[in-house]
């Protein structure tokens, strides 16, 4: 396959099954791989490094003032309300900062136990940043020294969280599992699941509102994807006209 090295090869897991990694070293996220089933000898996916810097804006114009080289895939953000910007970077498993005003990045920190950081939120009074991941796991941690100080279990296909610091309540919105994982913050460095709501496969963006502390995701009803081809290994369902749907959670 074009650009894809076919050595090395070795064994993994992938959403509970067993699977050949080809084209890079265990442990290694960072290079162009993909991985194979190992019992039906079918692709499953695909991890392909890419680079996109996060572009600054200036809201009274509207222009662009200057990109940040954070070198990877940069996903969800949050700021410190101080100056500093946490974004995580999806391909290279970690936590760049970075300066608000000079752009320039100030740290790299690696999220341990952690792959493929997609939805983030912050826990500002105390310096505690939540990154929602693959494998049902989202880590806490510490803005201050970058350590991932513990984890939480969540459901699968995350891509949102969010922090509520009235209620003291962190969510994750998990689209592969149906669910919104609800965690209570006992102290900076200890959390516990209290449920786990329905909601509906496929709601995973997700947003709070701090006055009411409602949480609104949306999903909708899928097709059954179309037969993968060469051209298209991976293809998406198509969206059921007209299922669009609003779903909205409060205590």
């Amino acid at each position: 396959a074009e650009g894809l090295a076919m050595q090395p090869v070795h064994e993994d897991g992938w959403r509970g099954r067993p699977v050949y990694v080809v084209g890079a070293a265990a442990g290694d996220g960072h290079t162009k791989q993909f991985w194979i089933d190992k019992e039906r000898l079918l692709f499953v996916r695909l991890i392909e490094p890419s680079r996109s810097d996060p572009t600054a804006i200036d809201v009274a114009t509207g222009k662009a003032v200057g990109t940040v080289a954070l070198g990877g895939k940069p996903e969800a953000a949050s700021s410190d309300g101080a100056g500093t910007i946490y974004v995580n970077v999806e391909n290279r498993n970690e936590l760049a900062a970075f300066d608000a005003k000079t752009l320039t990045v100030k740290a790299h920190y690696p999220l341990t136990g952690c792959e493929s950081p997609s939805g983030q939120a912050m826990d500002v009074a105390h310096a505690r940043i939540f990154s929602v991941c693959d494998g049902g796991v989202m880590t806490v941690t510490d803005a201050r020294s970058g350590k991932v100080v513990t984890t939480v279990k969540i459901g699968d296909g995350p891509d949102a969280a969010r922090f509520d610091p009235a209620s003291g309540l962190v969510f994750s919105s998990n689209g592969g599992s149906g669910t919104m994982t609800i965690a209570h913050e006992d102290s900076p460095d200890k959390y516990t699941v209290l449920d786990n709501v329905e909601t509906a496969r496929g709601a995973r963006t997700m947003e709070l509102d701090p006055k009411s502390h409602r949480l609104f995701v949306v999903s909708s009803v899928m097709n059954p994807a179309p037969a993968a081809t060469a051209d298209n290994p991976r293809p998406r369902p198509t969206v059921v006209p007209g299922s669009f749907r609003l779903i909205v959670l409060g205590r």
